[in-house]
């Protein structure tokens, strides 16, 4: 979780970011590309929660 508002905002500007990627490459029709991203993307994500200490 955010810590505070600051942190907050650039997690959610960090996801708008990758949303515009992922829009990007779906209009240029490279889905395979767009499989990959999310598939990184959710690894990337896993590896985050499990570090983040129990509460």
């Amino acid at each position: 979780m955010a810590a505070n508002k600051k942190e907050y905002r650039e997690l959610l500007t960090e996801q708008l970011t990758l949303l515009q990627r992922l829009e990007q490459h779906a209009k240029d029709g490279n889905l395979n590309v767009v499989r990959e991203e999310i598939r990184f993307e959710r690894r990337a994500i896993e590896r985050k929660l499990q570090q983040l200490p129990e509460e």
